[in-house]
């Protein structure tokens, strides 16, 4: 398990947003969503096992209470950890990598001078789109999953050289969120295990809170996973309102879209079907 100093106290709450882009929202929304997984899956097996040690004791049943005094459904989270924080890690850092693509993408087709470049595109691509505004759309999606391919160094100066803005406040963040990233990486191609790219990438000063060991499994704790999380959504939410404000991008009341979704997500759940009991 991997151990951090001086963690965050709590995730971030999505009722702290105060106004958003649509990309914002569907980042912050996805953030708590999955969060959401996160506490249901370890609460829901802690109470389980309080609930089945407590009737054991009511119904003065020591054998069982023996059995469950130890924990078991808690303990097999535990033992599935790795994967959980593996899949958690992924789908957080996936979320802020996609809002970063969504936000530069509105960028672009409002200003589609940001794209120049040499860049050429062939008259079969032409050929596809019914209006400029569809052939912007192409370019922009094609240069952002460039952007993509090339990492955050890439994303960032495109954003000051392109957008005139800063992707990160201060060097914290950037350590952080490339931390983040290169979770993701080596979660999605060396089954989590720390390499001498992953190393190289973070740089030296990352290492003075975190404890990676080459070639060896890294687990992100709890403690991690907010920290890392948070400083994505920080930076996220501060490059909203910069982005928003240069290109003069449409943003919401958070708090109005989010209770819709909530209702919906709401009405979903009840119309899923029940287990059906086993005889």
């Amino acid at each position: 398990m991997g151990e951090i100093e001086n963690p965050e106290k709590l995730p971030y709450n999505p009722h702290n947003t105060d106004i958003c882009t649509e990309a914002l929202f569907d980042c912050v929304a996805e953030y708590d969503f999955i969060f959401s997984y996160l506490m249901f899956v370890v609460t829901s097996a802690s109470r389980t096992d309080h609930v089945l040690k407590t009737t054991s004791l009511h119904i003065q049943d020591k054998k069982l209470y023996e059995t469950f005094s130890q924990n078991l459904l808690f303990r097999r989270v535990q033992y599935y950890g790795p994967l959980l924080s593996r899949n958690v890690v992924t789908d957080l850092a996936n979320n802020f990598l996609v809002y970063l693509s969504e936000i530069l993408q509105t960028a672009a087709k409002t200003r589609p001078e940001i794209l120049r470049s040499n860049e050429r595109i062939t008259t079969e691509d032409i050929l596809q789109f019914e209006n400029v505004s569809d052939i912007v759309s192409f370019i922009a999606d094609r240069k952002i999953s460039e952007l993509s391919y090339g990492g955050l160094r890439e994303t960032e100066r495109f954003i000051r050289d392109r957008l005139g803005l800063e992707l990160f406040d201060n060097q914290d963040q950037r350590e952080l969120l490339t931390i983040l990233v290169e979770l993701r990486n080596i979660q999605t191609h060396n089954r989590g295990r720390i390499n001498e790219l992953f190393l190289k990438r973070i740089g030296d000063h990352s290492q003075s809170r975190f404890k990676f060991s080459k070639n060896e499994t890294y687990q992100a704790d709890f403690d991690a996973i907010v920290l890392l999380s948070n400083n994505a959504l920080e930076i996220a939410i501060n490059l909203d309102e910069k982005i928003a404000n240069k290109f003069r991008l449409s943003r919401s009341e958070f708090k109005s879209l989010y209770t819709k979704l909530r209702e919906s997500r709401d009405v979903r759940l009840k119309k899923m079907p029940m287990a059906e009991s086993i005889n």
